[in-house]
């Protein structure tokens, strides 16, 4: 899957990232036709969380303009696909990220490449 990022903003001052234009195209297998697109993601996040090596978003706003889930030829959608494909790559690792919000704490594991 290829992916393009318009613009990337980070606040130097203020604890603040920003992504805007991003899309994500399917594979050539789903015709290489836009699968996701959001044109602004917005996070406000702890600073003095993310020196303790946490994460902890204050606010996390985005903007979904589309998502695309596209059958092929072959009946597969083009969402397992890609997930499978995520699996497969060696070069993938799990990390562990902490979501707090007010009293609720959510720990989960995700990959990154």
């Amino acid at each position: 899957m290829d992916a393009e990022i318009g613009k990337i903003s980070m606040g130097l001052l203020t604890p603040t990232a920003t992504v805007e234009n991003f899309k994500l195209y399917n594979s050539p297998d789903f015709g290489g036709t836009p699968f996701l697109k959001i044109s602004e993601l917005h996070i406000e996040y702890d600073r003095a969380a993310l020196a303790r090596h946490e994460i902890h978003v204050i606010l996390a706003r985005f903007n979904l303009d589309e998502f695309d889930i596209v059958k092929n030829e072959a009946g597969q959608t083009n969402i397992f696909p890609a997930a499978s494909r995520c699996r497969q790559n060696s070069s993938w690792a799990p990390i562990s990220w902490r979501i707090s919000s007010g009293k609720r704490v959510m720990t989960s594991r995700a990959l990154t490449c």
